[in-house]
């Protein structure tokens, strides 16, 4: 970081007056005081490079003007300030000549598209951006819907398109005037206003009622366009890139295109983003170049992986391929939130799960390389079965949560430990005589819900979990305990 050059006493308040104060404010310096006053460092704006000037700031994307080779004009000419860069941590979406999506509906193929008329290419994509939207200002944009190849609805609208995708429902637009909407797949009714969006667009994406727009810097909004709100506002995933990506967007990346739902998880080369997604409740799903994958809690409002190949504890974990029963109607459970065609986000991660979970012998391998006892990798064991049952309730898969809460039941069993069994039992059970939730009265909080994913906790213990601790011996006592008072509670409810 440059040092920053101060000013004191009354020329300080000459050139406080002087700037323009529409797009400058002042900071305390970092610098003690001096006898003279306070000193002071001024921000403005860079007018060469069209960025933020802000001065006494530490973040890490700043770099001092004095490493900038522009002339300093206005405030800056006063004394050496701070300009904040703006870095694209991922390449915007590209205008290109064809834009388009389909999905599969009740066996039709309904497809929505539109051809952007654009001019030649130019030095760089920013003036070929702007050659483009001024070259078609005064034209109108069609955009069309085909159900089977006969067309079903149309739709203009004043600017370009960047992106289309489209789910059952809804259509989402992003176009090239940095706004997105929303429109009915049915009739094309804009069900959404013009939203604007103040960084340049690298991903558009919806499933189901819900539509998801990634900035350029790494920011993710989700909106719900049938109650009309946004669920999720503007949330970086920027710390979660790998150190590569931040160099690479230093240097400067190409912008790419995602030109349909298919297209739309195909990143260029120069993107840290491999795949983007929405879960049919609305959870951001981002997959990383590096292969982890993260989603967002809304509960939790935070980022949280989901998979992680690179796991040390999943390596020096016990295999856990005996744990899981057969399922007969497995495959109707592993639909996620992606695309009704093509790519499936959702079973992609889902099938991370089983790869290193039928992976025999990784465990043994583990055990030998491992330094430690055979404790250790008993208790990597335990928290990466514990972290798959976390990721199916962030994922909202009850399937996968079912399966996954089992094998880890099987685990404690053949391993005896009584305490984490217990704590499994309690929380499914529940409180004693409570057939609804159980509420804190003094912040009006639940603290116990009856139900998980849509499927009755203690119907659950019952009928699934009981058995499986019903097979070890020295485990009667917890099934009596647990079993009597379930029948006491159908007793209590049926009076």
């Amino acid at each position: 970081m440059g040092e920053t050059t101060t000013t004191t006493g009354k020329k300080s308040k000459k050139n406080h007056n002087n700037h323009d104060a529409a797009s400058t404010f002042n900071t305390p310096s970092s610098s003690a005081t001096t006898t003279s006053g306070r000193k002071r460092a001024y921000a403005g704006v860079d007018d060469a490079n069209n960025s933020a000037v802000i001065a006494g700031s530490q973040h890490p994307h700043m770099v001092s003007s004095t490493d900038i080779d522009t002339p300093l004009s206005g405030m800056q000419r006063r004394g050496r300030v701070l300009t904040l860069v703006d870095r694209n941590l991922l390449p915007a979406l590209k205008l290109q000549t064809k834009v388009w999506a389909q999905t599969k509906i009740r066996e039709k193929v309904v497809s929505v598209s539109c051809d952007n008329q654009t001019v030649g290419n130019t030095s760089s994509d920013r003036a070929y951006a702007a050659a483009n939207i001024q070259a078609s200002s005064n034209n109108l944009h069609k955009l069309i819907c085909r159900q089977d190849d006969v067309e079903k609805w149309t739709a203009v609208f004043s600017s370009p398109f960047l992106a289309v995708s489209i789910s059952k429902y809804i259509v989402g637009v992003a176009c090239a005037d940095n706004t997105v909407c929303a429109l009915s797949l049915t009739s094309g009714r804009r069900v959404l206003p013009l939203l604007c969006r103040s960084n340049p667009i690298a991903g558009l994406h919806v499933c189901q009622h819900k539509m998801m727009v990634i900035d350029a810097t790494c920011s993710v909004t989700v909106w719900d366009v049938k109650m009309k709100d946004s669920s999720i506002c503007e949330k970086s995933f920027a710390h979660l890139l790998p150190p590569e990506a931040s160099r690479q967007a230093t240097a400067g990346a190409t912008t790419s295109s995602f030109t349909s739902a298919a297209a739309a998880n195909n990143q260029s080369s120069t993107s840290c983003l491999r795949h983007y997604s929405l879960t049919e409740q609305g959870t951001p799903l981002i997959t990383l170049t590096n292969g982890r994958t993260f989603a967002y809690s809304t509960q939790l409002s935070s980022w949280t992986p989901v998979s992680q190949p690179d796991d040390l504890l999943e390596r020096f974990s016990q295999s856990s391929g005996n744990l899981f029963e057969p399922c007969a109607n497995e495959k109707n459970h592993q639909d996620g939130g992606g695309a009704s065609s093509g790519f499936n986000h959702l079973k992609m991660i889902v099938d991370s799960f089983r790869a290193r979970t039928t992976n025999r012998g990784v465990g043994a391998h583990a055990s030998q390389s491992f330094r430690g006892s055979a404790s250790s990798q008993r208790d990597a064991t335990i928290a990466v079965l514990e972290q798959k049952i976390n990721r199916c309730e962030t994922l909202e898969s009850p399937f996968e949560y079912r399966r996954w809460l089992l094998a880890y039941v099987r685990y404690l069993v053949s391993e005896n430990l009584h305490g984490r069994l217990r704590e499994v039992c309690d929380d499914l059970i529940g409180p004693p005589f409570q057939c609804c939730k159980v509420t804190n009265l003094k912040k009006n909080v639940p603290t116990w819900q009856p139900h998980i994913m849509g499927m009755k906790k203690r119907m659950l213990l019952r009928d699934e979990v009981l058995p499986i601790v019903a097979s070890n011996l020295t485990f009667q006592r917890i099934y009596s305990d647990y079993l009597e008072q379930l029948e006491n509670m159908k007793t209590f409810e049926s009076r």
